[in-house]
């Protein structure tokens, strides 16, 4: 006996498609906005695989996290919409780059063709010329527009803004305030050279104190002039959050304290080495792809402490065992 059954079979669900995440605040276009600018790139082709874009806002601007089939890159503008449109972009280019290449330059086409009309419309109703299309057998071929090359030091895709990628070499200028080596406070000034590798960073660096005159408190007119020129050496973990990196280090340094006497005769003009132990904390704050303001603090630790006096006097200082300095200024990216 044949029969008829009154449920159809179960036919599985087709597999979802990639879709594209979009995270943005207020403000900002929001998701269907990002949606609608990709799909214009894509000039209707299908997303082919997942990708995300998360936009946040900061005080110097905004940022965008794009995600493109589990491999991230990092935008920075001040322009909300402009960032929004260069995230979509990006994804339109990893998904299909000939595919958006063909669409950027029709709209850029459109433009000028545009631009053209309005030219002509600007001449008014005097004007005999009249412009016609030519047939297509009449036209001269356009010429061949040679591909800009990609620039060495940038990869494919690059934005111009954002800072390159790689191992980074920086030179440094600073200056400040200390209280350390000498027991007097004096001002710092500090050339250094960093390299860094990701969150891993290596400086080194010099640094200058400048004069102080320290005397006996019962002969306030005999004592000395003293300065200190040190070199050093430290390692950094340096983490990073957007623009702003905090350098936390532990080094060492040594150099030599400069005196001359004052107040007596037959002034002599000793030198006495200082070796120390340092622990440091940074601020530094990207303005620029290859310029940052830093400012930070070093607690230094003696290890050689020398002392001074003035001819048969008792001494007039010991080194001292613990000193701070603080620092401000800028560096500069060589490569």
């Amino acid at each position: 006996m044949l029969g008829a059954s009154l449920v159809a079979p179960e036919v599985p669900a087709p597999p979802e498609q990639p879709r594209l995440e979009w995270v943005a605040p207020t403000g900002c276009p929001d998701a269907s906005r990002g949606a609608e600018q990709l799909a214009g790139f894509l000039g209707g082709r299908v997303l082919g695989v997942p990708a995300r874009v998360e936009l946040v806002t900061h005080a110097s601007g905004h940022v965008a996290t794009v995600t493109v089939d589990g491999a991230s890159r990092t935008l920075e503008s001040e322009d909300c919409e402009t960032l929004a449109r260069a995230a979509a972009l990006v994804v339109a280019v990893s998904v299909d780059p000939v595919a958006t290449a063909a669409v950027v330059l029709r709209e850029r086409e459109l433009g000028a063709g545009r631009e053209s009309g309005s030219e002509l419309d600007a001449q008014g109703p005097g004007s005999r010329e009249v412009s016609r299309e030519r047939p297509a057998s009449e036209r001269e071929p356009e010429p061949r527009r040679r591909a800009t090359p990609p620039r060495a030091d940038m990869p494919p895709h690059a934005d111009p803004h954002e800072t390159p990628s790689g191992p980074a070499h920086w030179l440094g200028a600073s200056g400040g305030v200390g209280l350390a080596i000498v027991p007097a406070l004096t001002g710092a000034v500090r050339l250094g050279y960093a390299h860094q590798r990701g969150a891993l960073r290596l400086q080194a660096e010099a640094t200058y104190a400048t004069p102080r005159t320290i005397t006996y408190p019962a002969e306030p007119e005999i004592g000395g002039r003293f300065q200190s020129v040190v070199v050093g050496v430290r390692a950094c973990f340096a983490p990073a959050a957007g623009r702003v990196t905090v350098p936390l280090c532990g080094g060492l340094e040594g150099g030599a304290i400069l005196g001359h006497g004052i107040g007596v005769a037959n002034t002599r003009s000793p030198v006495g080495a200082w070796i120390g132990g340092l622990a440091g904390a940074a601020a530094r704050v990207r303005v620029h792809p290859r310029v940052a303001l830093v400012a930070g603090a070093d607690l230094l630790v003696a290890l050689w402490r020398p002392a001074f006096h003035v001819g048969a006097r008792e001494t007039l200082f010991r080194a001292a065992p613990v000193g701070l300095r603080a620092l401000a200024g800028l560096e500069l990216r060589l490569r």
